[in-house]
């Protein structure tokens, strides 16, 4: 038994030692395991969100330049003798710029006179070239309305004389019937049938010269008319457009007495045919006048009729186109001529050379000296002793008696924290006293690069020389905030701002730390810190902002020990 005993304690004594032994590889393994932690898993600095108002400060420099810059101009062309100023310099206001060269005013004003004088000539000359011209005009108006009288009257005299040869030539033909008749029996049928087609065919001839007379009536009168309108207007030429509306009313009284004439006319012609044609046939029928010398005493009248109703009807027409080329000249000595505005352009030129030369005469009287037209720095000297001076300014001065202004640059972004009347502050460069309780007066675009904003701060009098710089400092401050964090937290990936919170999570090893990634939502930012929407984050979630290496979500983590 004993030696039972003492073989189990042997091996209860083994038994422990190995369990010692196990329990201490275990100790030493698990501080190899935390030691290895220390060197590979990453240390970061992690804190709760917090509430803030975010604060945007804006500081940029800038120069001090005039309100108003006052250009001093003179006139082109004329040589600068003396300059007495430089760029930078102060001046009162009548103090002594520059010297200009006397020769060249009076030269210059001479040139002017005569150039004045010799476009004087020119539009006398124009004056009087117009004066004939309008009285030739009018000559020439006068002549073409007497001619149109003389070819209406003439027509008129045309017309009635082949009218009475035509008459001549039907009463010749009606006494050759009328003596061939008497043999006939039945005399009177053939004498009531040619009475008819004589009466008819009178009648259809009246009706003609009714209508040509109607028309030169018509004629007559728009030509009356366009007179006494041209009469109503001080004799001036009527335009084309008041001559034809003239004509359209004259055209149109006459009209429905025109239009009756043609239909009447109509209807005669045509019934003088069916006389005719009624008569004819009875002649032909009668046959008893078949004798040679009766026929061709017949036909030779018959051919004085045709020739003379020919006559007549040539008359008719040649009377209407004589009065309507009469009528056409004197629409063309009437028409009215092209503009000529040369006149007129050479008086706009006397003006301005006058204007010129009541310069010049004012140079000539100061002895051609420039003086300053107000208190103010010299800014740009645009020539120099021995040049011409140009049309621009010769010189260009800060304008001292309107104050001065601070003018800077600031981009788009930095624009949407600072609005027109913002509190700011200056900080001259020469490390001078900071003046505050100043206001930005405008923020425009720049012209030069659409990127950026002019901003303009006016100054107090006695503040700052024009020329100095100094630094524009804005501080603009938001509502505050319910979650910010420092904006070393925030990250951003494929346009989505996102955090990475601290989480706590169970492993083989036990509790380990790792980070997760929060998208979140970001309100307002500045370079230290970023306002979240309310929700983003709990106040309890630790964002980590620091990191010795680079991490991402689900990299295990630790905190940096203090």
């Amino acid at each position: 038994m004993r030696e039972l005993w003492k073989n189990h304690e042997a091996i209860r004594r083994k038994a422990l030692a190995a369990f010692a032994v196990f329990l201490g590889m275990m100790l030493f393994f698990t501080v190899v395991s935390r030691a290895a932690d220390s060197v590979t898993v990453p240390q970061i600095v992690a804190e709760k969100p917090s509430g803030r108002a975010i604060e945007h400060k804006i500081e940029k420099e800038g120069k001090v330049r005039q309100n108003r810059e006052q250009a001093v101009l003179t006139e082109p062309n004329l040589t600068v003798d003396a300059i007495y100023v430089q760029e930078g310099q102060q001046t009162e206001a009548g103090e002594l710029l520059m010297q200009l060269n006397m020769t060249d005013i009076e030269e210059q004003i001479l040139t002017l006179e005569q150039e004045i004088e010799k476009l004087k000539l020119n539009n006398r000359d124009l004056n009087s070239k117009k004066k004939a011209d309008q009285e030739k005009k009018a000559t020439g108006e006068e002549r073409a309305r007497e001619d149109y009288q003389e070819a209406v009257r003439k027509g008129e005299d045309d017309v009635a004389r082949a009218a009475e040869d035509l008459a001549q030539a039907r009463k010749a033909l009606d006494d050759y019937y009328q003596n061939a008749e008497e043999a006939q029996e039945d005399s009177g049928v053939l004498e009531t049938l040619e009475k008819n087609y004589g009466e008819k065919k009178e009648q259809a001839q009246t009706l003609e010269q009714e209508i040509t007379k109607i028309e030169t009536q018509t004629e007559v009168e728009v030509q009356k008319r366009i007179e006494e309108a041209k009469a109503k207007n001080g004799g001036s030429s009527l335009t084309p457009q008041e001559e034809k509306k003239i004509r359209d009313q004259v055209e149109a009284e006459y009209a429905p007495k025109l239009e009756k004439a043609r239909s009447d006319a109509e209807a005669a012609r045509e019934a003088a045919l069916e006389a005719e044609a009624a008569w004819n046939s009875y002649v032909q029928e009668m046959g008893s006048l078949s004798q040679q010398g009766s026929e061709a005493q017949e036909q030779q009248l018959l051919e004085a009729v045709s020739a003379a109703e020919k006559a007549y009807q040539d008359a008719a027409y040649a009377a209407q186109e004589s009065a309507t080329a009469a009528g056409r000249a004197i629409e063309d000595a009437n028409a009215p001529e092209g503009s000529d505005s040369t006149s007129k352009i050479n008086e706009l030129d006397i003006e301005k050379k006058n204007m010129d030369l009541d310069k010049l005469k004012a140079l000539q009287e100061q002895e051609g000296k420039i003086l300053s037209p107000v208190k103010g720095v010299v800014t740009k000297i645009s020539v120099m002793t021995g040049d011409k001076t140009q049309e621009t300014a010769a010189l260009t001065l800060a304008d001292i008696s309107s104050g001065c202004k601070f003018v800077t640059q600031i981009d788009k972004e930095e624009a949407k924290y600072l609005s027109r009347g913002d509190a700011v502050s200056l900080t001259p460069a020469n490390n001078g006293t900071v003046i505050q309780d100043l206001k930005a007066d405008s923020i425009t675009p720049n012209q030069e690069d659409p990127a950026l904003m002019d901003v303009t701060v006016l100054l107090p009098a006695d503040t700052l020389e024009i020329g100095a710089s100094a630094t524009m400092t804005a501080v603009q401050k938001s509502s505050p905030y319910e979650i910010c964090v420092p904006v070393e937290a925030l990250h951003l990936s494929e346009g989505k701002y996102y955090v990475l919170i601290l989480q706590e999570k169970e492993s083989v090893l036990g509790k380990q730390l790792v980070a997760e990634r929060k998208d979140v939502i970001v309100k307002d930012k500045n370079e230290s810190f970023a306002a979240l929407e309310n929700g983003s984050l709990t106040p309890k979630q630790q964002v980590i902002t620091q990191s010795d290496r680079e991490i991402g979500a689900g990299s295990r983590v630790r905190l940096q020990e203090p």
